[in-house]
């Protein structure tokens, strides 16, 4: 399956990028789509607290890539690494100021 999306310029995403493209077994919640991949290395200043739908995320936690669908949770305690944004072809009304 190929998702369109903008990836951002932090080093994570950037080392994402390199990899592509990524092989893993997902699973589906309802909001988002997550999958484990090889742990990514990242600045601990790109820890963000949540994430909005149409959010594309890693939380180094457990090496899971995230893929938000819907909704948001801006939780501190919902360590996250921001890597993009789903390209506007998916058709999701992204939630991110």
């Amino acid at each position: 399956m190929v998702i369109p999306a903008i990836l951002s310029h932090t080093g994570a995403a950037k080392i994402l990028l390199e990899r592509l493209p990524i092989k893993t077994t997902a699973c589906t919640g309802g909001l988002a789509i997550c999958g484990q991949i090889l742990p990514l290395p990242y600045d601990s200043k790109e820890v963000q607290g949540g994430w909005f739908a149409g959010d594309i995320c890693y939380d180094p936690s457990g090496d899971w890539l995230s893929i938000y669908l819907g909704g948001d949770n801006a939780k501190p305690y919902l360590q996250e690494v921001f890597l993009g944004q789903l390209g506007d072809e998916v058709g999701l009304n992204s939630c991110r100021p």
